[in-house]
């Protein structure tokens, strides 16, 4: 897995894509290898097999909060709202200070109607974000500082309804 994530750091993502995959013949147990094999299939935006490797890690480690977190961004993407929300409460319910969580359950919520639980999600979310410095990086977040969180925040909530 260290090898992999070196490749991966290294831009030499299809080496790194055979190494797991010989990785994950060898060690079915490893949830992290299937988790680092879902992230490079979203990431290339393979979104049903990084569900299938996703949905692996998550066999293996029902804790494993970014495996949640990443199922949550693919169905929404793929329209599967519900199963979404879900994802992201397993995920704020592994870290009860995950603000991409809250973030996006904010943003669901306001999608299906639920003004008031959208509120309150939103609410967290700036809260947690108060206590991170507001120009670093939300890891998970593809580079959006705390900063542009809060933005995005704020104009949820100025376009409620």
């Amino acid at each position: 897995v260290d090898e992999a994530l070196d490749l991966i750091s290294k831009g030499e993502v299809d080496r790194a894509l055979v190494l797991l995959a010989g990785e994950a013949e060898r060690n079915p147990e490893d949830a992290r290898v299937f988790f680092l094999l879902g992230q490079i299939s979203a990431d290339r935006h393979h979104l049903s097999e990084a569900s299938h490797w996703l949905l692996r890690t998550l066999a293996l480690d029902p804790l494993h909060l970014w495996a949640h977190y990443f199922l949550g961004l693919i169905w929404i993407e793929e329209g599967k709202r519900d199963a979404a929300l879900q994802s992201f409460k397993k995920a704020i319910y592994i870290d009860p200070n995950f603000a991409l969580g809250y973030f996006y359950l904010g943003k669901i919520y306001k999608d299906q109607g639920q003004i008031e639980k959208a509120r309150k999600s939103l609410a967290v979310t700036k809260r947690l974000l108060s206590s991170t410095p507001l120009s670093g990086t939300l890891p998970g977040a593809n580079g959006i500082t705390a900063q542009e969180l809060l933005t995005l925040v704020d104009r949820e909530l100025s376009h409620e309804g």
